[in-house]
């Protein structure tokens, strides 16, 4: 499935368990309840899709574009993240404990908030910002 066009597609509750997209495009997409565990998504481009309620447990998603993306709520148990487009994306009150590839440059460009469970060693989502040192 590489190079696949699935720009606004309408995949409510879709099976796309183990299936590769690498570098498709999933614009505007409509993903919500999908199962999309052990999916391939590296370099793909889901720039405002709806992933919520979906089951992204072991995805790859490096080097996506999650631009302005809707995954509230979700589970990001073994998903990949590593070089992934995270600006705008909507993470509030994901579970990111178990996701990999994350960095705090990422994260602050997302929307995350106090109920966003953040990995080991990263700030909480409403952390004040460090006093500059003197």
């Amino acid at each position: 499935m590489w190079f696949i066009d699935l720009d606004s597609a309408r995949l409510f509750r879709a099976n796309l368990r183990h299936a590769n997209v690498a570098r498709g495009s999933l614009r505007q997409a409509s993903l919500e309840g999908a199962d999309l565990r052990h999916a391939i998504f590296k370099a793909a481009n889901l720039t405002q899709a709806n992933l919520l309620g979906a089951n992204l447990r072991g995805a790859n998603f490096t080097g996506a574009n999650l631009t302005n993306a809707i995954m509230t709520g979700l589970v990001m148990d073994g998903v990949d993240f590593t070089r992934a487009n995270l600006a705008g994306a909507d993470l509030s009150r994901a579970d990111l404990r178990n996701a990999g590839g994350l960095t705090a440059a990422q994260l602050k460009l997302a929307h995350t908030d106090s109920g966003t469970r953040m990995p080991e060693g990263m700030p909480a989502a409403m952390d004040p910002p460090s006093p500059p040192s003197q």
